[in-house]
């Protein structure tokens, strides 16, 4: 008995569709795990141990603090960043609290800034730039996300874990500086930027209370 060609490609094309939707369903239930994981480890701060000092201006006083970034294995430079993208999307799609959804938001902001150091680490000025210009976006995505709140407790809480992000991401950005091949034009936006942003966010919180 000769198949016929047609239900041949047919079989073949359900088998493929089958066996994509199966790896669909387990990259998001992977993701989903992975995100209660997390939130069970106290808003990620178990993967905070890379840290960073910065200066905290307050009125005419200056305090040196510790910005603790998480470390990151899935650099730009891997085949598996892409779906490292699409695992952060799903995290921030199975976030539905305001509160917690920006937690998250700001910690997929800490990452880009931690794999602007190792992007640094490998003197990839473009994909350092990139993973900068990426964290700033993120980072003001992260209080868009927290205007939602209604909890205004738990949302000044993160708010100033958002402005001290801005401080420190400024002072951070400045690891750029010395670069062979920057893109001198993009790091000047991205400074002003980020100070814009600042000067905005800095009347929301009492700096004297980051």
């Amino acid at each position: 008995m000769i198949i016929p060609l047609k239900k041949i490609v047919a079989t073949f094309g359900y088998s493929v569709f089958a066996v994509v939707m199966a790896w669909v369903i387990l990259f998001v239930s992977l993701s989903r795990m992975s995100l209660s994981v997390m939130a069970l480890q106290n808003g990620c701060d178990s993967a905070r141990k890379q840290l960073i000092s910065y200066v905290m201006a307050a009125d005419d006083s200056q305090t040196t603090q510790t910005y603790k970034l998480p470390t990151v294995s899935v650099l730009p430079t891997s085949p598996w960043y892409g779906l490292k993208s699409i695992r952060d999307y799903f995290w921030l799609m199975f976030s539905f609290n305001p509160v917690s959804k920006s937690q998250i938001s700001l910690f997929l902001a800490d990452k880009k800034m931690a794999e602007m150091y190792e992007m640094i680490k490998l003197q990839d000025p473009s994909r350092a730039l990139q993973s900068a210009q990426d964290a700033v976006v993120i980072l003001e995505n992260s209080q868009t996300i927290l205007d939602g709140a209604s909890n205004q407790e738990e949302k000044t809480t993160v708010q100033r874990d958002v402005v001290r992000a801005g401080v420190a991401y400024r002072q951070m950005v400045e690891s750029l500086s010395g670069m062979f091949d920057l893109d001198q034009t993009k790091y000047s936006v991205l400074l002003k930027d980020l100070d814009d942003w600042n000067q905005k966010e800095s009347a929301l919180i009492d700096q004297k209370t980051l």
